[in-house]
């Protein structure tokens, strides 16, 4: 998430402070959830945990609190999804007795062009665009389709006026209640609306409580079930949802033939600009980077790079956030690894960077670590586009998934590991075989133009294909006329 962010100088380690004492002194359910944050934010998760659930129960009827407890429970190590499912429902009661509206009536005349909805609150500079703008644009150009924008955000930048030009209909929501937005679609008659938002900022998701569609489906922006009955489908594939694994999605999953989702050439670098050395072969050590979003580095994975460093001797890792504007986090965050054995020069942490500043930091590395249990997604996949390798956990859920999903499609198994030691042992043979990282990142050159992964045509051709059979599949149940 690093190129969503403006360059800042907050002191996060001050704001926890104040949030610490704050919390002693007065019960205020906002109060909490800036606690909650500032405590994940420096890798405290389940006290965070503790602070979302006092907020929850100070003030239940706060519909944001819901949304920012499930989104978070997504970091959790060792998550029940029972648990998540029944808060998923908790919070879809409370939104029902708390929003009127009236119940949809589907009588649309199914045309030859299909309308599709999307809504979003990121068709701007943020990373979902990265991954689906391209998708868009040859929706639009296939002339089977009339698309509808949904923008719920009040300020539109470059990437927003360059992508309206993809929807033949564009609508600011941003300031409309639910019912006033659900109103809209309906009115505008989509046969298809999807949710790019889930439980995230700025999320309209009281629209398919309400059902403003016939069909609605979640992609790209949430990698995990809703949990709410009117999300009728989500968008995966056979890699981050089996399709012999134990089904704990409420919605039906799409699984798309290769990947879930495709990375746009949406400000991606020159092809020249890739390198095609590992950085490994001149410097004489391995550089491992971490560029993924702060909040994904749990302990658990801090432990497993601490195990890294002190069995790959000839290595080093550079990390990447804006966090790290702040002299004092920053500091914080090299005392866990100096406290543990590990020289600081061995790490190189990385503040702000504008997008094509962080692309090309890819070019100094060698191979990327993902997180667990909560992935890469735009970050992965464009280390993949830049020709670096990454290293994946194999999960168990679609979020955790992610990367091996990226790495089977670029066929690289063996980037994939089960446990710590496996992950270590691995690191350990390319710090002994720089030739071997050689030879994955000339394969990753050779057949990029090959992979799904960036070849966002197919992927709407693909996305075509089971838009139609949807629709045929749901004709009669919708009272299609």
């Amino acid at each position: 998430m690093s190129k969503c962010y403006n360059k800042t100088h907050t002191n996060y380690y001050e704001n926890l402070r104040l949030t610490t004492e704050a919390v002693k002194l007065f019960q205020s359910s906002l109060l909490f959830i800036l606690h909650a944050k500032n405590l994940f934010r420096f890798m405290q998760n389940e006290e965070g945990f503790l602070y979302i659930q006092k907020s929850v129960k100070l003030d239940s009827d706060i519909l944001d609190y819901y949304h920012i407890y499930l989104f978070y429970l997504n970091y959790k190590l060792d998550l029940n999804f029972n648990d998540y499912l029944e808060l998923a429902k908790k919070f879809e009661t409370k939104y029902l007795e708390i929003n009127q509206f009236k119940k949809y009536d589907s009588n649309l005349k199914l045309q030859k062009r299909i309308k599709l909805g999307f809504v979003s609150h990121d068709f701007r500079d943020h990373v979902i665009m990265y991954q689906i703008f391209d998708v868009l644009k040859e929706l639009y150009n296939k002339n089977e389709f009339i698309i509808y924008g949904y923008f719920n955000h009040e300020t539109e930048d470059d990437i927003t006026n360059e992508v309206k030009k993809y929807f033949h209909f564009w609508v600011n929501i941003s300031k409309m209640k639910d019912s006033e937005a659900t109103n809209r679609i309906r009115s505008d008659e989509i046969c298809i609306l999807f949710d790019l938002s889930g439980y995230t900022v700025g999320n309209k998701i009281g629209i398919f409580i309400q059902r403003a569609a016939p069909i609605q489906i979640s992609w790209a922006g949430y990698l995990n079930s809703l949990g709410l009955k009117n999300i009728d489908y989500i968008i995966a594939d056979s890699n981050v949802v089996p399709i012999n694994s134990k089904n704990t999605f409420i919605e039906k999953i799409i699984r798309m033939p290769n990947v879930w989702t495709t990375l746009s050439q949406l400000g991606m670098p020159n092809l020249t600009e890739v390198t095609t050395i590992t950085p490994a072969i001149y410097n004489k050590y391995l550089t491992v980077g971490c560029f993924i979003n702060i909040h994904k580095i749990n302990n658990e994975v801090i432990n497993l790079i601490i195990k890294i460093l002190k069995n790959t001797r000839n290595s080093k890792f550079i990390f990447q956030s804006e966090f790290f504007e702040d002299l004092y986090y920053k500091n914080y965050f090299i005392n866990i690894f100096t406290e543990n054995g590990i020289e600081k020069e061995r790490l190189e942490l990385l503040g702000y960077l504008k997008r094509n500043k962080f692309l090309l930091k890819y070019n100094e590395i060698d191979v990327i670590l993902d997180t667990f249990p909560y992935g890469g997604g735009t970050t992965s996949l464009e280390a993949s586009w830049m020709c670096v390798p990454i290293i994946t956990k194999e999960g168990d859920t679609f979020l955790s998934r992610c990367g091996l999903s990226i790495n089977f499609n670029l066929g690289l198994n063996e980037m994939v590991y089960k446990n710590g030691d496996e992950c270590i042992n691995k690191i350990k043979s390319f710090n002994n075989d720089y030739k071997k990282l050689q030879l994955i990142k000339e394969k990753l050159i050779k057949n990029k133009k090959l992979h799904s992964l960036f070849d966002s045509k197919k992927f709407a051709n693909d996305l075509s294909e089971q838009l139609y059979g949807l629709i045929e599949k749901d004709k009669e149940k919708l009272d299609f006329h």
